[in-house]
């Protein structure tokens, strides 16, 4: 097909080739609302470690429901890392684990636990009730700290029956900067983080942030030398707070560390003292759960065990394109 001779090729495609936006969105949403009716109650046996996850999840949950509708003192605020490589199953226990929380929670869990991603594409995979933190949050591409009252206004009311749950997926892709504005916007909500849970969920051996620093990094220079961004070391500092970690001043080596990072060829011994300050700045009092077997595999098929064996491994740590 082509377009009139004479005629706007854009103008003609919109009206008789491209559907439109609200079209495209509402079958979307049709597509998730079907996808969804199976994940409601998965017929999924899970391992010990992905059992592991939904116990710690699903006990929070019911503690927070019953010091919230039942009266008495709110749980420790969970911080949980969910972390392993493609095909361990990540995404077939959060399926399963959030599926559970309507027995918990009630029918008002959806409005109780929220589960957003960095893509749409990735929401779309995570289950019905995601979207991305944009979207969550009423964030722009450019996003800035201080808000106009109505944004403020549209926060509060979003979150008005308060929030048990966080649940972040791939957040590998969610910058230390990202991090920062996230919990603003929960802050200006007026959302207690002492009583909001979150879990943090991904391969931090997958993507990174495009342009930005990932959450856990303890990095306070960019690769050229430069100091890396004041939101990002905002970003870096409300990170470590929320899961409990230590300040990095108060961690041995803090300026061997600062001044190993300034040289650009760091020695062995270096490396060494950088990598022992980096363990050390990854501890605090969260909860994890690495899932390492690997459960996306066609037994006796020779491709599948090459590619789960030896393909995506190499791929992970950059060995492979």
């Amino acid at each position: 097909m082509s377009n009139p001779r004479g005629e706007n090729f854009m103008a003609w495609a919109d009206g008789n080739l491209l559907p439109s936006y609200s079209s495209i969105t509402a079958d979307l949403k049709a597509l998730k609302t079907k996808k969804a009716l199976p994940d409601r109650v998965p017929q999924v046996q899970l391992n010990d470690k992905q059992r592991l996850f939904k116990d710690i999840v699903h006990d929070y949950a019911r503690e927070w429901h019953r010091a919230k509708y039942q009266g008495g003192e709110y749980p420790k605020a969970l911080r949980l890392f969910s972390l392993g490589a493609p095909g361990t199953g990540k995404s077939t226990k959060t399926k399963v684990t959030m599926g559970g929380l309507v027995d918990i929670l009630g029918g008002e869990w959806t409005d109780l636990v929220k589960q957003a991603t960095p893509t749409g594409c990735a929401s779309f995979q995570m289950s019905a009730n995601a979207t991305t933190v944009h979207q969550l949050l009423g964030l722009c591409l450019a996003p800035k700290h201080d808000l106009e009252p109505r944004e403020v206004k549209m926060l509060e009311e979003k979150f008005k029956n308060g929030l048990c749950l966080l649940v972040i997926d791939e957040f590998s892709m969610v910058s230390r900067a990202m991090i920062g504005i996230v919990l603003g916007r929960l802050q200006n909500a007026h959302l207690d983080l002492n009583k909001v849970g979150i879990i943090m969920i991904g391969d931090p051996a997958q993507l990174l942030p495009i342009g930005g620093v990932p959450s856990w990094s303890v990095k306070l220079k960019r690769m050229d030398g430069k100091d890396c961004h004041s939101d990002s070391i905002y970003g870096l500092n409300e990170f470590r707070e929320l899961f409990r970690m230590p300040k990095l001043e108060d961690i041995p080596n803090f300026n061997t560390f600062k001044w190993n990072e300034k040289e650009k060829r760091p020695s062995e011994v270096q490396r060494r003292q950088i990598s022992d300050f980096t363990f050390a700045a990854l501890q605090g009092e969260y909860d994890a759960v690495y899932l390492d077997e690997v459960k996306r595999s066609i037994h006796g098929d020779k491709q599948s065990d090459l590619f789960i064996g030896n393909v995506i491994p190499r791929s992970r740590y950059g060995k492979a394109t």
